[in-house]
């Protein structure tokens, strides 16, 4: 699947949101439960917890995730789990 109105996956990420995990180990299991642990601790305000879905590959290893008109990019951690790295809300 690819994004509306993008010419690249990475063309249509936002400003860097803070990393989820400050390590390199200890992330989620999945990209959509990285996007899930990150909405549920507030740090994209109004970011839907549950329901995350893959889009599309962001390349370099990394996931886009959907939900609601939010994106999330994730990254995997040196021990196979998974962060978000950054994002942003759909302003249609």
């Amino acid at each position: 699947m690819s994004l509306i109105g993008c010419k690249a996956a990475s063309s249509c990420l936002g400003p860097a949101f803070k990393t989820f995990s400050s390590e390199k180990t200890g992330g989620a299991a999945s990209p959509e439960e990285a996007a899930s642990r990150y909405a549920a601790n507030m740090r994209a305000p109004k970011a839907p917890q549950y329901g995350w879905t893959k889009d599309a590959d962001a390349g370099d290893g990394a996931v886009l995730v959907i939900n609601g008109g939010w994106r999330f990019r994730t990254k995997r951690l040196r021990d196979r789990t998974w962060t978000v790295s950054s994002g942003e809300r759909d302003q249609r």
